[in-house]
């Protein structure tokens, strides 16, 4: 459970680095940093809050349909040499952008309609975020999703994706409160 745990974490730091992320990290930083002086924390409590019931939500749902979790496991797994070669090919990158651009529409039109001045807007932002992000963080949430199939049962699943956006928002908060400075 330990290494589980440990994995996930790593995880979710390293979640920031994908290309579809991390040029939008500065923005939504310097914005919450300008909203509140709370703002990049409210921030990250939204994208812990997003990603450990998102990820927590797929493992559910699957022992609630019977789901072995071998089978959850070779899934994740799949999904990782899918989401190694969708970063390889810049043409499969396209088609797959294509494909979630409804999802990722939807999520920023609710995005959009969200205030976010405060504390409150912040952890608003920081939750739909989540959501928004959760196609495009596959190969890092795939990690989580295979370590919490590891679990004995869904409260060790629930920890592992608690750890793996505890991983998340530890990077958005380095990034947030250690380049200050320049944003």
């Amino acid at each position: 459970m330990l290494t589980s745990l440990a994995l996930a974490f790593v995880a979710g730091l390293v979640t920031i680095l994908n290309p579809c992320v991390l040029p939008l990290v500065p923005i939504l930083v310097g914005s919450a940093l300008g909203k509140a002086k709370a703002g990049p924390l409210a921030l990250a409590a939204g994208l812990v809050t997003s990603f450990t019931l998102f990820g927590f939500t797929v493992i559910a749902f699957g022992c609630s349909l019977g789901i072995n979790e071998q089978l959850v496991r070779m899934m994740a797994g799949a999904l990782l040499a899918f989401a190694g070669f969708v970063l390889l090919v810049p043409q499969a990158q396209a088609a797959l952008s294509a494909a979630a651009a409804p999802l990722t529409n939807a999520g920023n039109q609710q995005l959009a309609k969200v205030s976010s001045d405060g504390v409150i807007g912040q952890y608003l932002v920081g939750l739909l975020l989540g959501l928004v992000w959760a196609p495009c963080v596959g190969p890092t949430l795939g990690v989580a999703i295979a370590a919490a199939s590891q679990g004995e049962n869904l409260a060790s699943a629930f920890v592992i994706f608690l750890s793996f956006g505890l991983g998340v928002a530890a990077s958005i908060l380095a990034f947030a409160y250690g380049s200050r400075r320049a944003l």
